[in-house]
């Protein structure tokens, strides 16, 4: 299938990004979610807590999925229809994760893909999967 930015793309093709969830990532998220929610930004809070320290919103790896989807593969040219997403982990202040999509299925004569969504840990941990359509314009 050539999507609208002319890239050949295939079932079993996958791109990745990589991103630390730094606290200043984690402001920037809560200012533009409006997610003020402190197991995010109030240390003493989160300690406190099961997690028992600041966990990254779930934004962030739905984040990086945004970005390989709208920019790297299938890319330009391409929306999410609709997302099932399981949070299994929480991301911590610190952690580096790899977000991956990759394509299961195209059908072609509607311009839909329906992709893998996966988000590891640097210590190899799933912290989201899921799946995805979308519709390339």
């Amino acid at each position: 299938m050539v999507g609208s930015n002319d890239k050949i793309i295939k079932v079993g093709d996958r791109a990745s990004c990589t991103k630390t969830a730094t606290e200043d990532v984690v402001k920037s998220l809560t200012l533009i979610s409006e997610d003020f929610n402190p197991i995010h930004i109030d240390k003493g809070y989160a300690e406190n807590t099961k997690f028992g320290r600041c966990i990254a919103h779930g934004l962030f790896c739905l984040g990086m999925i945004s970005k390989i989807i709208g920019m790297d593969m299938p890319g330009e040219g391409s929306i999410f229809l609709n997302e099932k997403l399981n949070y299994k982990h929480p991301v911590y202040i610190g952690d580096t994760v790899t977000a991956y999509v990759e394509i299961e299925k195209i059908i072609e004569e509607k311009s839909l893909i329906e992709v893998k969504i996966e988000c590891i840990n640097q210590k190899g941990i799933i912290v989201m999967d899921g799946t995805s359509l979308l519709k390339l314009i």
